[in-house]
């Protein structure tokens, strides 16, 4: 069986602008007193609900007698379809659209037609190749989350006795992925839109937003909320990213005088949910 290449989705937090509507339907705002996740396998209208299940909701509201069907491709791109006889036209808010990887905000959804979004959604990133390396002492991915490590404080006073404070257990994890291939998978290229790490660091780690870590992106895929109920180990794990990688992107050339290999470091620390999986 072949190594897993994982996919970082990004924590998605809406505004007002944030609306979805399909022609001659009420516009359907989504809620901005909870967040999403790109895609999750979480259903419910809470904190964690795969962002592609509420879109799927806010279209199936918007007019009624059609049902929408929004999954990410096999490519990894929203795609859009409807069980109505005839096309239907639907408008997202302009920011949406783009953050989706459709290139206009109102676009035609024939009868018996899916539509795919032209770009990647930038709340997604893959280094397109396997995990090369964990820390910040080697772990098994595939069986493990991290390192533990504990806050608090030790001191010991001039007669030798000590004091100690623990502030329960965290984990954190670094993930390294040695070889990134193509300059477009680092820095926004013309002709890649969405592909690079930048563009996703921008709209994610940068602005202090969690993620999950889907273990196998393939896993991520062909629903708007994908089951992960039969996946061992979880199918993903939720982390929030150091001050490090949210100060700046953590990457490098592979070696000088190299634009096409490149060193990708997400240094990471699980959240308060642990290694459970959002409830679906």
């Amino acid at each position: 069986m072949a190594t897993p290449i994982p996919a970082f989705v990004s924590q998605v937090v809406t505004s007002s602008v944030d609306t979805v509507q399909v022609t001659s339907g009420t516009s359907q705002a989504l809620a901005t007193t909870r967040y999403y996740y790109f895609v999750s396998n979480h259903t419910p209208a809470t904190n964690g609900q795969s962002l592609l299940k509420a879109i799927k909701d806010a279209l199936d509201t918007s007019l009624g007698g059609t049902t929408w069907t929004v999954a990410l491709s096999t490519a990894y791109k929203v795609q859009l379809s409807h069980n109505n006889g005839s096309s239907r036209t639907v408008t997202f808010g302009s920011t949406l659209a783009t953050a989706l990887g459709f290139t206009s905000a109102s676009f035609a959804v024939a009868n018996a037609t899916t539509v795919t979004a032209t770009n990647l959604s930038y709340w997604w990133w893959s280094p397109n190749m396997p995990i090369s390396m964990t820390g910040p002492v080697m772990f098994d991915p595939a069986v493990s989350y991290g390192c533990a490590t504990s806050a608090g404080s030790a001191q010991r006073s001039s007669d030798m006795t000590a004091a100690y404070v623990a502030n329960g257990t965290q984990y954190e994890a670094v993930y390294t992925f040695t070889g990134v291939d193509g300059y477009y998978r680092i820095k926004p290229q013309s002709g890649f839109t969405n592909q690079d790490f930048e563009t996703w660091w921008l709209n994610g780690p940068r602005i202090g937003r969690r993620m999950l870590m889907w273990r196998d992106r393939a896993n991520a895929t062909g629903s708007n909320a994908p089951s992960i109920e039969f996946i061992s180990p979880a199918a993903y794990i939720e982390y929030n990213p150091q001050p490090d990688l949210r100060a700046a992107p953590t990457v490098v050339p592979l070696s000088e005088a190299n634009l096409v290999l490149w060193t990708v470091r997400l240094p990471l620390w699980l959240t308060e949910n642990g290694a459970t999986p959002l409830s679906d």
